[in-house]
């Protein structure tokens, strides 16, 4: 082998190291992405599932830690001792009680981000809300 011929063959080598360290980080990168969307969507779907559960409660005072509950039963507000600044949105209690139709906003107070439920249920308005920045500290 000559000079003219290792040189090629070190020039090779290198190009297809290059090459598949460029292939390994291009798939290490789309795996995390596919993650990260999976537990986005997982961490979504459990905050509406625990919101749910918390609007078929009969007390304010009987759901879990971090959820707060609201309930509007003929004008009578009953709330937990403790609710975040700006909970319960009466405003939107009022809309949900005169509609009948649910409602899901995001609001946000005092650097905490809450997923708001709204929704009519027999003669009452419920209104649930869970801090959404629960699920991404760890």
């Amino acid at each position: 082998m000559n000079s003219r011929e290792a040189t090629e063959l070190r020039s090779a080598v290198l190009r297809l190291a290059v090459q598949f360290t460029v292939l390994i980080v291009v798939l290490l990168a789309l795996m995390g992405a596919v993650l990260y969307s999976i537990v986005a969507a997982s961490s979504a779907e459990a905050t509406n599932k625990s919101l749910t559960n918390a609007t078929q409660v009969d007390s304010p005072h009987d759901v879990a830690a971090g959820v707060y509950v609201a309930i509007s039963d003929d004008g009578q507000l009953s709330t937990p001792p403790a609710l975040p600044q700006g909970l319960p949105d009466t405003a939107a209690i009022d809309r949900v009680a005169a509609s009948h139709t649910d409602e899901q906003v995001d609001f946000s107070t005092n650097g905490h981000t809450y997923r708001v439920l709204t929704v009519f249920r027999g003669d009452r308005v419920i209104q649930a809300a869970i801090d959404t920045r629960e699920g991404h500290e760890s």
